[in-house]
């Protein structure tokens, strides 16, 4: 697990993890714990877009 995240691909990642567990909560029945992931996702693909509209980023 990446512990402090900093760039686009690390935070899409964890997007992407938290999507797959979401569709396992689903499968169990786990409603609430699907939404949360879902929210944790979409933070997360936030932060990625974020990041990668950042003017320090792009100046490099």
């Amino acid at each position: 697990m990446i512990e402090h995240p900093t760039t686009p691909g690390e935070y899409r990642r964890l997007m992407l993890i938290a999507r797959r567990w979401m569709h396992v909560c689903i499968d169990a029945g786990e409603i609430e714990e699907a939404k949360r992931l879902l929210a944790e996702a979409a933070r997360y693909g936030r932060l990625a877009d974020e990041i990668e509209q950042s003017p320090r980023r792009n100046a490099a």
